[in-house]
């Protein structure tokens, strides 16, 4: 295996999934990656109709039987992914739709930041939510403050301190010194908790400003004035709850 002919796997994670959204995703990102693997969390919808809907892609899928997670689902994902022998996972959730030339634009920018020595965890793209149209910007934490990164017209290639998980790109080289992700989050900051962790541990994400996808951010986005108008999304009850538990977990850490 060589970084001049990597072997892609893009690893999306479902759980109760919109079916016809996520028969447009595989559409989309099939002819980009060498293998589609679902990992599915105990889903009721008929997964085998959706396979059999699309038999003629590279479609592979990991029934778990119950709702083990998205930390645990991925870890699954990536184990079989390596097994395999792929060289890059492309994590992602079951709501975000690529752009034709996404992937090649995220390797082309890891392959640019490799030539300049940089070890690099991870890289990702721009995403816009669909409902508002708005892009969301890459992001740096200097001290207690939250920083935003946009795309600068002189550099496709953004320094950040977190990635979203949906639209990563992993060597899967890095996975051993930086770790496979955190179980016990469950769901929500897992992408964040991995993220700092990668860069304690010496390693460097990046924003590839020319690659782009669509994903939709909580269950509904709603207009509020706030001196100006703002998108909120909103959650359910129960996905606040893991992100209130979840920040308080890392809160507690260095």
């Amino acid at each position: 295996m060589h970084e001049s002919s990597p072997r892609i796997c893009a690893l999306i994670v479902t759980y109760q999934p919109d079916k016809d959204l996520l028969q447009r995703m595989i559409q989309a990102l099939a002819p980009q990656v060498e293998q589609v693997l679902l990992v599915d969390n105990g889903s009721d919808t008929g997964f085998q109709t959706l396979r059999d809907t699309l038999s003629e892609l590279p479609l592979t899928q990991i029934p778990l039987g119950r709702n083990l997670g998205l930390a645990s689902a991925q870890n699954r994902g990536v184990e079989w992914a390596r097994k395999q022998g792929f060289s890059h996972v492309l994590l992602f959730d079951q709501d975000s739709l690529v752009e034709p030339d996404m992937v090649l634009a995220l390797m082309r920018g890891l392959a640019q930041l490799q030539a300049r020595g940089e070890r690099v965890a991870a890289v990702g793209p721009v995403y816009i939510d669909p409902r508002t149209m708005a892009s969301r910007p890459f992001v740096r934490f200097p001290g207690l403050r939250v920083e935003r990164q946009n795309c600068d017209a002189s550099d496709n290639l953004v320094p950040v301190d977190f990635l979203i998980a949906s639209g990563t790109l992993i060597p899967l080289k890095n996975i051993d010194p930086i770790g496979p992700f955190e179980d016990e989050l469950f769901i929500d900051n897992v992408d964040l908790e991995w993220s700092f962790r990668a860069l304690d541990r010496g390693f460097r994400l990046y924003g590839v400003c020319g690659a782009r996808m669509q994903h939709y951010l909580g269950d509904h986005a709603v207009r509020v004035w706030l001196g100006r108008w703002w998108h909120v999304y909103r959650h359910s009850p129960l996905r606040q709850y893991y992100m209130a538990r979840n920040r308080v977990i890392l809160y507690r850490r260095d």
